[in-house]
């Protein structure tokens, strides 16, 4: 269940980040932006699945989530939500 919820999440994380993320900012706080956002997501999920015992973490599934959400997010960004204006658009009106 929690792969077929990281590749949603990662699908409309670049919707998340468009809303977040600031015109003004350079490319390199954008990219480092959208990383903490797919972390933070990524970590949330895996707790909530149960992947992540904080008495006992499991770093390498950690890891793996946050890679997985990285990778679908950026795929799906460049693929999808750049190429149709979608994220763009969104970011040029939340500023």
């Amino acid at each position: 269940m929690t792969e077929q919820w990281t590749l949603v999440e990662g699908f409309l994380l670049p919707v998340i980040i468009a809303v977040i993320l600031r015109e003004q900012w350079g490319d390199a706080a954008k990219a480092i932006g959208a990383f903490l956002v797919c972390v933070i997501f990524a970590t949330v999920t895996a707790y909530i699945a149960g992947q992540l015992d904080l008495s006992n973490p499991d770093f390498p599934k950690l890891l793996e989530q946050i890679l997985a959400v990285l990778v679908v997010s950026i795929t799906t960004y460049k693929g999808f939500w750049q190429k149709t204006g979608i994220a763009p658009a969104i970011s040029k009106f939340t500023g």
